[in-house]
């Protein structure tokens, strides 16, 4: 077999060379360019499979080379891979043809996975074309999906950024909470602050829900209960919408976050309701079903027993157009200022991080109909926990805190001081495995950060494994819990505890993560 020819563009000569390097050795056919205009002459006389593709070069940007390539050379595969990493840039560079999309800088491994899942759609459009027309459909849909996980990528990296950000935020907040009382006159202003805080996390919830990194707090739920819960919290905001209900009285409990599955419905209830503004009904069923097989999708089930919720409007519905784009990240109907074209996004995202599935039927004017699919829960029902502690837990115990960055370090160690703690601190995980190696028998638990460049969360946690088998760590991520968290999570008895956190919440979970470790030691 020939091997797969890869072109490297890209105005940074080191970029070039590595990439050479690196690709060449896992057996890839690499020629290098610094200039856009080469490259197209390249492909016009050699062809190739694939193009990596930096935007930002001097004599011909990426956005140019690319258009040309996808006019020109519709077969050719390009990824995008840019120092620019806002929304923007990705979704004009994805609007434009592109088929992935990664920001610098990454790892080696990723871009082998991103370049080998886009060589494969490929391989696999050009055979389904070749073997039966009737495949273009799937292919499409296969495309689609490929660009709505490039987006989720992204969006789940600024929304990380962005909870970083808001963790300096709170830091500061908490402190000066904690050295004031409810009579200074600048205590209502620090609450609203907060309040703020909390609403920028919320933005971020959704951004995370789309790239499938917001289950933190999966457990057997009943969704019967969790609907009624929330349509009562909507009718108190649109009273113009009447509910009609068809419950399954035995429904079978769904393995779910209570929180994402309120976000669901909450995104469902307001397009619902805005796509009938003179009022009407929202019929909202649930029932329990098996799945034999599902048609060809971006995402299909596994068969099995599921629960089905159905939400029902008889407002103004889509065209078939705008019901293909409603899960895209950023799309939109509805006017400048009511919609961010992210709520859908992160509807989809939930339902696909819960292994569910999302179908939806829409006529123009016939009105619109969701239909989600949750696995059934094994498990029995998981009893409420008891209500959060308000008042900070102290503690005298050593805590060596790791975090790449320098504003959550600095703010963090002086949270931990407030409550008592000695602190330790490293800015990489190397720093923290030379601290721990050198004062172990001294530090009684670490504060790691999952996502640090160079070696994460999950690679510190086995190096300090080796160290000391019982060591006690709680997780800190400006990510929910994600799979690498959870991985971690399943090997010791610790915790979790996501960006942007308070103080009281920080001291209750560094004091269970104490308490849990002394129990299984016992």
């Amino acid at each position: 077999m020939d091997k797969q020819r890869i072109l490297v563009v890209d105005d940074e000569i080191r970029m070039c060379e590595s990439l050479d390097t690196l690709l060449s050795s896992r057996g890839y056919d690499i020629q290098c360019f610094t200039d856009g205009g080469k490259a197209l002459s390249y492909i016009q006389d050699q062809g190739c499979d694939l193009v990596l593709l930096d935007l930002m070069m001097p004599e011909m940007d990426g956005f140019t080379v690319l258009s040309r390539i996808k006019k020109n050379f519709p077969d050719v595969q390009v990824i995008i891979m840019t120092a620019q990493g806002s929304a923007e840039y990705a979704v004009a560079a994805l609007k434009g043809g592109a088929d992935d999309y990664l920001c610098k800088p990454f790892e080696i491994d990723k871009l082998i996975k991103r370049i080998q899942n886009t060589l494969k759609t490929s391989r696999l459009s050009k055979e389904n074309a070749l073997i039966n027309g009737k495949l273009a459909m799937t292919e499409a849909q296969l495309r689609q999906a490929q660009k709505m996980e490039a987006i989720g990528t992204l969006a789940g990296g600024i929304a990380h950024d962005f909870n970083n950000i808001l963790m300096g935020i709170q830091g500061h907040l908490s402190l000066m909470l904690f050295q004031i009382d409810a009579t200074h006159p600048f205590h209502p202003r620090l609450m609203t602050l907060e309040k703020l805080v909390e609403s920028g996390s919320k933005l971020t919830s959704q951004l995370l829900g789309y790239a499938r990194k917001g289950r933190y707090e999966v457990k057997p739920i009943d969704l019967n209960s969790i609907i009624s819960g929330n349509v009562e919290t909507f009718k108190r905001m649109r009273k113009d919408v009447l509910f009609i209900f068809d419950f399954a009285e035995n429904l079978s409990l769904v393995e779910a976050d209570t929180g994402q599955m309120e976000q669901i419905l909450m995104n469902l209830f307001v397009n619902a309701a805005d796509a009938m503004p003179d009022g009407g009904e929202i019929i909202v069923r649930t029932e329990n079903t098996m799945i034999q097989a599902m048609p060809v999708q971006p995402f299909t089930l596994k068969p099995g027993h599921y629960v089905l919720l159905t939400i029902s409007d008889m407002g103004v519905g889509m065209d078939e157009a705008t019901r293909e784009r409603i899960f895209e990240p950023f799309f939109t109907t509805k006017e400048m200022g009511r919609g961010t074209g992210l709520g859908l996004a992160s509807v989809y995202g939930i339902v696909k991080g819960h292994d569910g599935y999302i179908d939806v039927q829409s006529e123009p004017n016939k009105g619109t109909t969701f239909r989600i699919y949750f696995p059934v829960s094994q498990q029995p029902a998981v009893a409420e926990n008891e209500p959060s502690i308000d008042h900070l837990l102290r503690g005298v115990e050593t805590i060596l805190f790791v975090d790449d960055e320098d504003e959550i370090v600095t703010v963090s160690k002086s949270l931990l001081e407030v409550m008592g703690y000695r602190v330790l601190t490293a800015r990489n995980g190397q720093e923290a495995l030379q601290i721990y190696g050198q004062q172990k028998n001294n530090i009684d638990i670490v504060l790691l950060d999952m996502i640090m460049p160079g070696m994460n969360g999950e690679r510190v946690y086995e190096k300090l494994k080796e160290i000391n088998p019982d060591v006690r760590i709680l997780l800190l991520s400006g990510y929910s819990k994600d799979r690498e968290a959870t991985a971690v999570l399943a090997k010791q008895c610790g915790g979790f505890i996501q960006k942007p956190f308070k103080i009281n919440d920080l001291s209750r979970s560094i004091r269970q993560a104490m308490e849990c470790r002394t129990d299984e030691q016992q």
